[in-house]
């Protein structure tokens, strides 16, 4: 999946947990693509990025699960943060074992996790479709909540 889909998802499940749209679920949910150096995050790191790149491959350890259970387990030290970044992190995994690659959801245990065959290609139609209908879910919601639609029940 792209950045911005993983952000627009990332968005969609504060707003459906009734969270605020919060800065540390949006940087959890590009967190693990810091294994890409051709990402924002790996260009930003980039020597950190190139060494996970070369040591671990792209969606090996920094797209298992092991990362949302530290950020989950952290939760009890600061709730604000550690448990946004789990949700985060979460997402961006759940999100990229929709395409073909899937992720190694058990690293170093070489079997890679997908859904619905890997429907989704990382760019393509599928992608931008699910990062746009994620923001505007986010967005109708809010409009709910914030009773932006209440001339429909007059």
């Amino acid at each position: 999946m792209i950045l911005r889909t993983h952000i627009f998802f990332a968005v969609l499940i504060d707003v459906c947990l009734d969270f605020h749209v919060n800065f540390f679920t949006i940087l959890g949910s590009t967190l693990p693509d810091i294994d890409l150096p051709s990402t924002p995050l790996g260009q930003s790191f980039n020597k950190l990025s190139q060494y996970l790149y070369r040591r671990f491959g792209h969606r090996g350890l920094t797209h298992s699960v092991y990362w949302s259970l530290l950020f989950g387990a952290l939760s009890f030290i600061n709730k604000d943060i550690f448990l946004q970044l789990c949700i985060g992190y979460t997402a961006h995994i759940f999100l990229d074992m929709f395409t073909p690659t899937g992720v190694k959801l058990f690293y170093p245990w070489n079997v890679n996790f997908t859904m619905f065959n890997g429907c989704v290609e990382t760019g393509k139609r599928g992608d931008i479709i699910l990062g746009i209908a994620s923001i505007i879910i986010a967005c109708l919601i809010i409009f709910y909540k914030e009773g932006f639609f209440g001339f429909l029940t007059s």
